[in-house]
This record gives structure tokens, C-alpha cells and sequence, in this order.
């Protein structure tokens, strides 16, 4: 079933690329190192959840697990391949800005370099103290007038993961 569904999300490539952000893969083995590495446990949010790997890793591993796609077809293969999964995890069709991180242990994502500054904006404004924010490829900005306040604890293979300090912002 899984190489079917691999297929099927293979061929359905050249059609998502109209969109605003590409969907890409995470190397799931990455995934699991970096949460193995910081074993905290509660809610993983992941913005921009693709084809539902990190959130079937994450699941996997003992989190509540919720993934936020825009994306209609990536959306309902993450929700038909969910059928077949052990452990707590949702799908939640909407867009990555909208949806709120304020009950997020975790919040994992695949952003594009464009996106990192308004993604930090989201962090700053939602998440609490003690959030962990786990970011592949691109590193989280952080630190400047409007920006995440965090802490670069992990930086391994393009995975970073950043902790969310008490002194973001308060208005939460």
C-alpha cells in the first residue's frame, strides 16, 4: 500500500508545483534523531505536513500529532494513509499561517527561505516558553524586533532545533 501510495504521490508532482511552496520530502531518519535527541512529549505541530511522514514519525514515537496542509491532494493522501497508522495523529486542511500553535509542544517545519522571517513572526506571537521548534533546512530567524526569541540548542545534518525562551512575547 505504501509504494502504491508512493506512486500515486509521485505522479501527482508536475500538477502541485503551481503552488507557492514546493513539496518536498523530510528525511524522516533526521526527524527521529532531533526528537530522540530532545525527548519532550505532548503536541507536534507541523506546518506544512506534506505526504504526513513527520507526523507518522512523530506519532510513532508517542506525540499527539497534527499536521496542517494546504494542499488538497497531499492533504487527502496523508488522511487515506493515516488509516493505516498506530499512535495519535490528525490532519487539519489549512493554511500554515492560519492555524493557531498556542497548545504545541513541538512545532516542526520545512519552510522556504522566504518564508522563514513571517514563520519566526508566527513562533513569536503564538508559542509558549519551552515550545521546541524543530526546522529542516533553513534556520529560524530569531531574535530581532518581531522575531522568535529562541535558542539554537541542536544543529545536526540541516536539522535545527530551536527552544522558544520565556521572555517571547507575553501577550499569549
Amino acid at each position: 500500500i505504501l509504494t502504491a501510495g508512493s506512486v500515486l504521490l509521485a505522479s501527482l508532482i508536475p500538477f502541485m508545483r503551481c503552488l507557492t511552496l514546493p513539496y518536498l520530502a523530510t528525511p524522516v531518519h533526521k526527524v527521529r534523531i532531533a526528537l530522540q535527541s530532545h525527548p519532550t512529549r505532548g503536541t507536534l505541530v507541523d506546518l506544512g505536513s506534506g505526504d504526513g511522514s513527520v507526523v507518522r514519525e512523530a506519532a510513532r514515537l508517542g506525540y499527539k500529532s497534527i499536521g496542517i496542509e494546504i494542499n488538497s491532494t497531499l492533504y487527502l493522501y496523508s488522511q487515506v494513509n493515516r488509516l493505516f497508522w498506530q499512535g495519535s495523529a490528525q490532519f487539519v486542511r489549512s493554511d500554515l499561517f492560519q492555524y493557531p500553535l498556542h497548545d504545541a509542544n513541538v512545532v516542526f517545519l520545512f519552510g522556504v527561505r522566504p518564508y522563514m522571517p513571517r514563520l519566526s513572526q508566527k513562533i513569536a506571537q503564538e508559542c509558549r516558553p519551552g515550545t521546541f521548534v524543530l526546522s529542516y533546512r533553513f534556520g529560524l530567524p530569531t531574535g530581532g524586533k518581531d522575531q522568535a526569541k529562541a535558542e539554537l540548542i541542536y544543529d545536526e545534518e540541516e536539522m535545527r532545533i530551536y527552544e522558544v525562551l520565556g521572555d517571547a512575547d507575553s501577550s499569549r
